[in-house]
């Protein structure tokens, strides 16, 4: 395939994809997300991945990028069937997605303030066409203790999130 991109004023426009060789357009992407709080199709940028380690790359749009480093991001996955890209929701809520080729899993990290000390990272599988949370990190300040943070670890045990790992860290030490 062949992608013609239209950039106007730094946001891209417009999408149009081809089948090598041909003149005709397999399809024209106009618009990512609907109900996005960015441009119709006006990321900051994209990128081509295969997000769902199916062998056929999909397209990551840039939506947004935060204080705190972090980005949201929209993807348009490629259907090989249907021979069309489509809007993912999956997504919406991801930030610093991460897809690992080698290990066929999507991760996922959201700096929550506190100079990157607060966090969670996440590790998603796909399983049956959906995104499956398989484990979590989580970083934050304790609630019975001001000068100490708490980080809990969770993996997927039979089906249900469950605590593998947990450690109060001295304010001082991070």
């Amino acid at each position: 395939m062949t992608f013609e991109v239209l950039i106007e004023e730094g946001d891209i426009k417009k999408i149009t994809i081809y089948e090598e060789g041909q003149k005709k357009p397999l399809q024209t992407i106009t618009e990512v997300d609907p109900e996005a709080d960015c441009e119709p199709l006006g990321m900051f940028s994209y990128f081509d991945e295969d997000i769902n380690f199916d062998g056929y790359n999909d397209f990551k749009f840039t939506c947004w990028r935060g204080a705190t480093g972090n980005e949201g991001f929209r993807y348009l996955i490629y259907n090989k069937v249907k021979k069309k890209f489509y809007f993912s929701r999956q997504f919406v809520y991801f930030t610093g997605i991460n897809a690992d080729q080698k290990r066929k899993v999507i991760t996922s990290f959201r700096n929550q303030g506190f100079a990157g000390r607060i966090y969670v990272a996440d590790t998603y599988k796909w399983i049956k066409g959906k995104l499956i949370l398989i484990e979590e990190e989580r970083q934050a300040p304790s609630e019975n203790d001001p000068n100490k943070f708490l980080k809990v670890k969770k993996k997927r045990i039979k089906g249900k999130m469950t605590v593998v790992e947990q450690e109060t860290l001295d304010i001082d030490n991070l």
